[in-house]
């Protein structure tokens, strides 16, 4: 678990809470979040976790193996995502210079 505090958050105020799918390898999964506030989009806070899929023995499971239906969907998103990051990173780089 990683969470890198921005700026703070008070009683009462509402947030937004982003989740994306950083990095997938068919056995781990990597998410991507960001809170911010709901009123002006002042990012609160980021942070990414990673996860395991396990079998009910508590051994690590290939979702491509086990779940394909799973795994294409995990997959699809984290490239959803990977496309997402890249446009917003290539219209920073134009408007920054």
């Amino acid at each position: 678990v990683e969470a890198a505090y921005h700026s703070m958050t008070r009683y009462g105020e509402e947030v937004s809470i982003e989740v994306t799918v950083k990095k997938y390898n068919g056995v781990k999964i990597f998410l991507g979040y960001h809170i911010r506030d709901k009123k002006d989009g002042t990012l609160r806070c980021s942070g990414q976790t990673s996860h395991c899929f396990l079998n009910r023995e508590g051994k690590p499971l290939s979702l491509k193996k086990e779940k394909p239906e799973w795994h294409e969907i995990l997959k699809r998103e984290c490239e959803r995502a990977q496309e997402q990051r890249t446009v917003r990173k290539m219209e920073m780089q134009k408007k920054h210079g």
